[in-house]
């Protein structure tokens, strides 16, 4: 305090401008530099993230998987909209993205924040969860509910689900039994998943 009165007056406005200017410099740069970061890590969310379903990109979710994996608990399934097409075709591509991001939305709900979801392609979501979600009875009539457009019209909608089995040692060769269960059960409308049934005939 006392240097600053030493300085002659006629010099004091002079060195008070010089500070502001770099105190504004400086305040620039940290706005600037959190503007870069917060548009960096909305880019790396973009990328990372299916723009209709907001969920993870199947690339994002593969690595996810691998990290998220236990092979005793966990299990992997894939989930199919049965007649995607007709949908679109009926009601519109934008019909089609509300269905999806409902679907999407339900399956979160459902699962909870412990599982890994993605968007494999299409009409196709892929997932992980703990063995006894994946194998709620309730999944599929939840899942499948009709999809509200407006206050008048709601889209019927099916789904086809197929999940591996506990035990695989990778999420790969989980999909890949998901994969083959999913054909099965669009083969066999409403049937509950291959591995899901086997557990019920072990607990009997």
């Amino acid at each position: 305090m006392n240097s600053w009165r030493n300085i002659p007056v006629q010099h004091r406005a002079p060195l008070l401008a010089t500070a502001t200017a770099v105190a504004a410099a400086t305040a620039t740069g940290w706005a600037t530099t959190a503007h870069r970061l917060r548009y960096r890590t909305r880019e790396l969310h973009n990328a990372q993230h299916d723009q209709v379903t907001g969920l993870l990109t199947r690339a994002a979710w593969d690595r996810a998987a691998r990290l998220a994996w236990c092979r005793h608990d966990s299990v992997a399934g894939l989930l199919d909209l049965d007649r995607f097409k007709q949908i679109n075709d009926q009601y519109g591509h934008q019909a089609g993205d509300v269905v999806l991001r409902t679907v999407a939305l339900r399956l979160a709900r459902a699962f909870g924040p412990v599982a890994v979801l993605g968007r494999y392609g299409g009409d196709e979501l892929v997932f992980i969860t703990r063995w006894q979600h994946a194998c709620d009875a309730t999944l599929p009539a939840r899942l499948a509910a009709p999809v509200p457009l407006s206050a008048e019209l709601a889209i019927p909608i099916g789904v086809s689900i197929g999940i591996s089995s506990p035990g695989h040692h990778t999420p790969s060769s989980a999909i890949t039994e998901a994969d083959h269960d999913m054909y099965q059960a669009k083969r066999v409308a409403h049937a509950p998943p291959t591995p899901c049934k086997r557990e019920e005939r072990k607990a009997k």
